[in-house]
């Protein structure tokens, strides 16, 4: 990965902050999990955005109601600027995304020219198994936004984190 990609954060809200001041209009949609890191909307919020929730269940995002939820956004007339999703231990439920599903969410994504942002921030916690590959490292089209921070593995106190894009 090039250097050029990536951003160093204040921890990884900051990351979130910056990306809502970049890609989202008052009024813009964004989808997020249906139980999703209420720091993200707090920070998303900053924009004021409209929501659009995907369902989830303990194998994360469900990817064909997005698939449904992407055509009936479209059927109003509305492209939102991004999805938002925990994929690695996710807050605040705690699931991770399977790899089928990040594998269809990554196909789901390139064939919509949707972005995605995976708030990463916990998936240097693995502790059983092998970890499971990125959205970032499936996507195919460059589409993918991932975040992460130090915060989690390192040092709590440590606000560094990260931003990885196109």
């Amino acid at each position: 990965m090039p250097v050029s990609r990536i951003t160093i954060t204040n921890g990884s809200l900051q990351g979130l902050q910056m990306l809502a001041e970049s890609f989202v209009d008052p009024g813009d949609t964004i989808i997020v999990d249906e139980f999703t890191y209420t720091g993200a909307l707090r920070a998303f919020n900053l924009a004021q955005p409209r929501y659009a929730t995907v369902p989830t269940d303990d194998d994360g995002v469900m990817v064909d109601a997005l698939a449904r939820l992407l055509d009936d956004l479209a059927a109003t007339g509305i492209t939102p600027k991004f999805i938002y999703t925990i994929a690695n231990f996710q807050n605040p439920t705690g699931a991770v995304l399977s790899l089928a599903r990040r594998h269809a969410l990554a196909a789901l994504a390139d064939e919509r020219g949707l972005l995605v942002v995976d708030d990463d921030v916990y998936g240097d916690l693995v502790y059983e198994g092998e970890p499971l590959p990125t959205l970032y490292s499936l996507s195919q089209t460059d589409n993918v936004i991932r975040l992460g921070t130090f915060s989690k593995i390192m040092a709590a106190g440590v606000r560094l984190g990260w931003l990885i894009a196109p």
